[in-house]
Order: C-alpha cells, then sequence, then structure tokens
C-alpha cells in the first residue's frame, strides 16, 4: 500500500507540472492539424526502430505459417507483443482471434482488421525466413497485414493524446475458408462499434500508393457441389446404361448461359462517367469539380470488335455535336505512366473497347493543355450489378476407361456483385443442374457450401479514406481502382455496421513485379510495412476525433477551426 501511495503522487506530481498534450476538445481542433495526423504517423512508422520491429514480426510469422484456426502460434506472438505495448486485450475469440484496444476504453470504437491464416501451399521461394513448415506458406500477406496493424498499435499507443475514443484491434483467424470474419462476429467483436476498416497488400500497386473505391469492390463468391446419378455399365453398350458423364457435360455448358445468356450484355459492358480533379499543380489545386452531365452511353461487344469500335465512333461524334467541343482519342495502353490526362475534362470509358474519350475545354478555350496526374478507371455499382462468373473446376467420375460410372461429381464457383444477383444466380444454378440432369434422365443433388457476401463499402467511409490517405501520401497516390472478382470475408463485417476495405501497394519497379497471390512464389515488399501500419493508424485516429467533432457539432458546441 505504501508504494501505491508513493506512485500515485509521483503521478499526479508529473500530471501537475508536466501535462501530456491533449485534445481535452476535439471541437477546437483545426483542419490543419488533422491533416499532418497522417504525415507525423507515416514518419513515426519509418523510423528504423519500429520498422525493423515490423519486418521481424513478420518474418516470424512467415516461418511458422498456420491455416485457419490453427493459428495458436501467430495468436501466441501477438499476445506478446500487445503485453509488451501494454495493451489490454481478448483471447480467445472465435479459437485463435485476438482483439486489443488502445485508448479510453469507452465510445466511440473504431476497429482494424488483420487476418492471420496462412495457405496450404509448399513455398518455393528460397530467402532465410522461407517457410519451416512443409506444405504451409504465406502466400497471401497475412503475415505482412498482422505486422502492420501491430505497427499500428504501437503508433497509437505512442500517440495516446489524440484517441478520442477507443481503437478496436481485431486479429482475426480462417480469412481463407472457415468464415472467421463471422464467428469473430458471433462472438461480438463489432458490439458498439461505429466503424471498421481493412487492407490487402497488392503486388500490382507501386508501393506508397493505395487504391480502392466506393461501392462493390470485391464481389460475392459460393461454392457449389453436385452429384449426378446415372447407372454404370459397360462402355460398348451405353444403352444400357444412363450416362451421368454425358449428363455433367451438358450441366456444365447450360451454367454458362447463365451468364451469356440470362444476364443483360448492355449491363455486362462498361462505359463510365470519369470526373477528374481540377489539378493545376501537385501543391496547388482546386475542389473537385462536377461539370454539366452527359448521358451516359453504353459500347457494344468486347475487347476490339467492330460494334464496339463503331459505339466508340459514335460517342466521339455525339459528343463533338453536343458540346461543340474538339474530342481526343487514344487507346487505354497510352495512357501509360508519365502520359497525363488535360485539366478540366469529361472522360468517357469503354472497359470493353479499351477506348478513352477526352472532352477538352482547356483546348476549346484556346488555353494551354496542363498536365495533371493519369486516373484509373471507376465502375460505378450500378453499373456493376450485373456482372457475374459461373466457373465449374471440378469434374470427377470413377471407374476405368471402358466403364461408364453409377455418379459423377462436379463443383466450382459463383460469383456476383450485388444480392440480389447472387442470390438469383444461386437459384438458376441449382434449376440448371437438377433439370439438365432430369433430361438425361439422372438425378442430382445439389450442396451449396461456404459463401461470402459482395464487399461494398460505405460513401461515407470513402470521403474518409481518401482524404486521410491524401493528407499522407498525396492525392496523386490515392487511386481509385475497378471493382475484383476475388472475394474477401471483410464483407460480413460490413454486411453489420459500415465498413471500409482498401488495397495497398508493394510494387517496385527496380525490383519487377512480384508474384500474384496465393502462388508459391509470393512474396511482400517489407517496405510497404510502414505505410501500411501508418494508414491504418490515421484511419482510426482521425476517425474519432472528427466522430467526436460530429458530435460536438449536433449538441451546439464549437465546431472545426
Amino acid at each position: 500500500m505504501g508504494f501505491f501511495k508513493r506512485d500515485f503522487l509521483l503521478l499526479t506530481l508529473v500530471l501537475l507540472f508536466c501535462p501530456i498534450p491533449s485534445f481535452s476538445d476535439p471541437s477546437s481542433v483545426s483542419s490543419e492539424q488533422l491533416s499532418e495526423i497522417p504525415k507525423n504517423f507515416l514518419n513515426f512508422a519509418k523510423k528504423s526502430d519500429l520498422f525493423e520491429w515490423m519486418v521481424g514480426i513478420r518474418r516470424k510469422i512467415h516461418e511458422n505459417p498456420e491455416l485457419g484456426y490453427e493459428e495458436f502460434e501467430t495468436s501466441k506472438l501477438i499476445r506478446a507483443e500487445l503485453d509488451e505495448m501494454g495493451i489490454p486485450y481478448k483471447y480467445p475469440i472465435a479459437v485463435t482471434g485476438v482483439v486489443g484496444f488502445v485508448g479510453s476504453g469507452s465510445p466511440p470504437f473504431v476497429a482494424l482488421r488483420a487476418d492471420m491464416d496462412a495457405l496450404p501451399l509448399q513455398e518455393m521461394v528460397e530467402w532465410e525466413h522461407k517457410s519451416k513448415i512443409r506444405g504451409k506458406m504465406h502466400a497471401c500477406g497475412h503475415d505482412g497485414h498482422v505486422a502492420m496493424l501491430l505497427g499500428a498499435a504501437k503508433i497509437l499507443q505512442g500517440h495516446h493524446e489524440l484517441i478520442e475514443g477507443t481503437v478496436v484491434l481485431v486479429f482475426q483467424p480462417a480469412e481463407e475458408g472457415g468464415a472467421g470474419a463471422q464467428q469473430m462476429i458471433d462472438a461480438g467483436v463489432l458490439q458498439n462499434v461505429e466503424a471498421i476498416f481493412g487492407l490487402h497488400v497488392d503486388p500490382d500497386i507501386p508501393i506508397g500508393q493505395v487504391a480502392s473505391k466506393p461501392g462493390p469492390i470485391m464481389a460475392g463468391s459460393g461454392f457449389f457441389e453436385a452429384v449426378i446419378n446415372g447407372k454404370g455399365g459397360h462402355a460398348a453398350i451405353p444403352q444400357h446404361s444412363i450416362d451421368p458423364i454425358l449428363a455433367a457435360s451438358s450441366i456444365i455448358i447450360s451454367l454458362q448461359h447463365l451468364v451469356s445468356r440470362e444476364a443483360d450484355p448492355l449491363d455486362s459492358q462498361f462505359a463510365s462517367l470519369a470526373i477528374v480533379s481540377l489539378f493545376v499543380a501537385i501543391t496547388n489545386y482546386r475542389e473537385w469539380g462536377l461539370l454539366e452531365m452527359i448521358p451516359l452511353l453504353h459500347f457494344f461487344g468486347r475487347g476490339t470488335s467492330t460494334a464496339a469500335l463503331s459505339g466508340a465512333v459514335y460517342l466521339v461524334a455525339y459528343v463533338c455535336q453536343l458540346r461543340r467541343a474538339p474530342v481526343n482519342s487514344c487507346t487505354y495502353s497510352v495512357l501509360s505512366p508519365g502520359i497525363y490526362e488535360v485539366v478540366s475534362s469529361v472522360v468517357y470509358v469503354a472497359a470493353t473497347a479499351r477506348l478513352i474519350l477526352l472532352l477538352d475545354y482547356e483546348e476549346y478555350n484556346n488555353k494551354r493543355l496542363k498536365e495533371v496526374h493519369s486516373f484509373d478507371v471507376v465502375l460505378s455499382s450500378e453499373e456493376i450489378g450485373l456482372v457475374r462468373v459461373v466457373t465449374v473446376a471440378k469434374f470427377q467420375g470413377s471407374g476405368a476407361f471402358n466403364v461408364i460410372p453409377d455418379s459423377v461429381t462436379i463443383g466450382g464457383t459463383f460469383r456476383a456483385f450485388s444480392k440480389e444477383s447472387f442470390l438469383q444466380l444461386k437459384q438458376r444454378i441449382e434449376e440448371v443442374i437438377t433439370g439438365q440432369a432430369n433430361v438425361q434422365k439422372c438425378n442430382a443433388t445439389v450442396d451449396f457450401l461456404e459463401e461470402d457476401p459482395v464487399t461494398v463499402n460505405d460513401k461515407g467511409l470513402h470521403e474518409h479514406f481518401r482524404y486521410v490517405a491524401g493528407d499522407m501520401l498525396g492525392l496523386l497516390n490515392t487511386k481509385d481502382m475497378q471493382p475484383l472478382m476475388g472475394s474477401e470475408d471483410f464483407s460480413f463485417y460490413q454486411e453489420v455496421i459500415p465498413g471500409y476495405f482498401f488495397f495497398l501497394g508493394m510494387r517496385n519497379e527496380t525490383n519487377g513485379r512480384l508474384a500474384s497471390f496465393h502462388s508459391p512464389y509470393f512474396t511482400i515488399n517489407e517496405d510497404s510495412l510502414p505505410y501500411g501500419a501508418a494508414v491504418h493508424a490515421s484511419l482510426a485516429a482521425r476517425y474519432l476525433l472528427e466522430f467526436k467533432q460530429r458530435t460536438a457539432l449536433l449538441n451546439g458546441k464549437k465546431t472545426l477551426g
């Protein structure tokens, strides 16, 4: 008890004479102060001791990969690091999951998520920290994700005075299969949480850049398996058999009709209207400008087909006539790094024809063209809603070359960008399989296995992401992107609360392109670790400060200065 009194007295003296800087009134924080937070966090994350610490964590996890719900050693390492930082946590959650808490422990709460599991792959990269577990490998960057989230925890803990609430650190098992996110939700990790952020490394995005989009960013996916039962027999007398192989072949062809014949071809070909920010220079820019809307037109066909190109020609003529202004056109491939669009342009994009049309107001006004940043094609949620894919990747029979089997098993995946399309596709898959089996005098049973919802980014959080990442990396390095047909179980969180998922660049032009996800040659550019940690920490800290500001505004208090 004497020690407690002495320590309490010392703490009181420290607080009296050496007060810790704090935003006691978050509503008084200026926009300039807010914009400095991401830059300061990145500088903090790039310090050699913190960087080397994150690299060490990532390599330890990489050497000892663990599959879904088996991440016991990974979880143990995470808990040890949280203990070292003095961060409280809950464990176990969903078998191996860990949830840490940085801040006051009181509302508001914002969550950051990292997945922990590896893949059943044999690593083929020969390096000092190669996987020590045969047949298991971190081939999707989850080792880096854990290191980044621990790095974000250290940044936030080191800037405790900036946290106006609580940051929830979600270390999740079983992203690669097993619905780890849903298990974490069922365990209550989102209770009282206002929003959640997640990231994924990307070998195709340059280091120092991030990319995302509002609305659907990754497809919903599901797995199906069907057993087609017939009547086996000798291959020489098929008339005495009911051939399930023939029935399965007919089913596979019919499943492809769900995409080519039941989805509207006009809706599955895209023409997007993109608004280019009115940049004058990197350090001197105006607000985003929305020029008068031109009706959105679609191109027809795929690739560089005659129909697609004729649609492009028509659009050129239409825009010229409508605007009475010159229009330049070029192929997408011309717009490589270093080639820039013009200022104040309405840009039409035909993804299928790969043609970009520039409506040039600067040239029309006889002004000198100014260089601005290039942009990435963005597809709106309305345009991608009917995009769908069905792939049969499993076809398994039994018997010898001259034996017609009694049954055949097929299986595959289906993907779509809206809940409605996903459910419709699921229903039609079952109807097609059972119906085609009946046509061939067979019967079929269909099982639908694990499903991930569509990953849909909250539009309000998208604006938050753009401001935070723009303040840290510059708006030139905060990219919009096309949606991906891959899936991500982060989507389960987004079905409960507003969520935002983004991609972190790690490509280094000097070292060449990295291997793709789920490849035995996949590697991480460890120079990306500080960026991931800093963006994570900045998104959370700024969100809490701005949440308090909005609350103060609603309560009639002083607003942002």
